[in-house]
């Protein structure tokens, strides 16, 4: 994947590095998911944004929110 695009977004930088990594890596493709494909990553980000703030990190053990999705992840069959 060639990007000689020019971003002049406030995440130009990490867009670049985004993809000088992936050129580095080599078959790396990114593709948009739609919110209801991505329930994990979702309601991280709500909660986030209602319980901490702006943001979290948890170590070692998923938090109580998203452990229910994390199975549901794991045993979803994508066609």
């Amino acid at each position: 994947m060639q990007m000689s695009c020019i971003y002049w977004s406030c995440n130009s930088g990490c867009i670049s590095d985004a993809n000088e990594l992936m050129s580095l890596l080599g078959g790396v493709c990114v593709a948009k998911v739609k919110r209801d494909q991505n329930k994990v990553a979702h309601e991280l980000a709500q909660h986030a944004i209602i319980h901490y703030g702006s943001s979290a990190v948890w170590l070692a053990e998923a938090p109580d929110c998203v452990k229910h999705l994390l199975l549901e992840d794991c045993n979803a069959s994508y066609v």
